[in-house]
């Protein structure tokens, strides 16, 4: 029996998942310790992170030539720009940023490394391709906030927030149809097709770790 795409994607995916769930980000988040500054940062990146999410889940609607796909990243990408915006801007203004402080910001070089690969692979890649580039952004915050909640959540109001958004219902339905829509595409894929498509959701994962490190390390341009 032929493994499912989504379970050869989870099989590289999880691995990396157990990772970050130990690292000081995650775990300071939970337990309240996390400094605002460092949220801080986060929310800045994760905000310009979107904005590029946001036009790639939108192109990636239209070149996957299923009208189900379509209509799927057309309610991603409103979702991304409306409701996502609407959070960050709550926790922008909670955290002392101004509109002008983050018209100035710019992506640290992890983020600008993974923003540019996902439009990349949405834009020049097969479309196979570009949809195991989106798909652990759905699948990596879902399971996080989900483990956050079964763990008792975090005592910090404003990381608890954080925390029910991700393991909610909505986010969590949004999801799980990114999965199951990759596992409909990845069943009619060859086995080329199949290997693009989870080496491409692997190397998403990466950026995904490396997005939660670098914010807690105040990563930097060197120069």
């Amino acid at each position: 029996m032929t493994t499912s795409v989504t379970d050869q994607i989870w099989a590289v995916m999880a691995p990396i998942y157990d990772k970050m769930l130990e690292l000081p980000f995650i775990r300071e988040l939970q337990d309240g310790t996390l400094p605002k500054e460092v949220f801080a940062r986060f929310v800045v990146q994760d905000t310009l992170y979107l904005e590029d999410y946001g036009r790639a889940l939108a192109l990636l609607g239209s070149r996957l030539g299923d009208q189900e796909g379509l209509m799927f990243f057309a309610e991603a990408t409103t979702r991304v720009i409306n409701v996502e915006r609407e959070m960050h801007g709550t926790f922008l203004g909670e955290l002392g940023i101004t509109p002008e402080q983050m018209a100035q910001a710019e992506k640290i070089p992890s983020v600008a490394a993974y923003t540019s690969w996902v439009k990349q692979a949405v834009g020049m890649g097969r479309a196979h391709e570009g949809l195991g580039a989106v798909l652990p952004c759905f699948w990596v915050y879902r399971d996080v906030g989900r483990e956050l909640a079964r763990r008792g959540g975090s005592p910090d109001p404003v990381y608890q927030r954080w925390i029910d958004k991700y393991s909610g219902e909505a986010f969590g339905a949004s999801a799980t149809a990114a999965i199951e829509l990759a596992g409909r595409v990845g069943a009619g894929l060859d086995e080329r097709g199949r290997a693009e498509m989870v080496k491409a959701a692997h190397l998403a994962t990466r950026y995904e770790w490396m997005l939660w490190s670098a914010v807690y390390e105040d990563e930097r341009w060197p120069v």
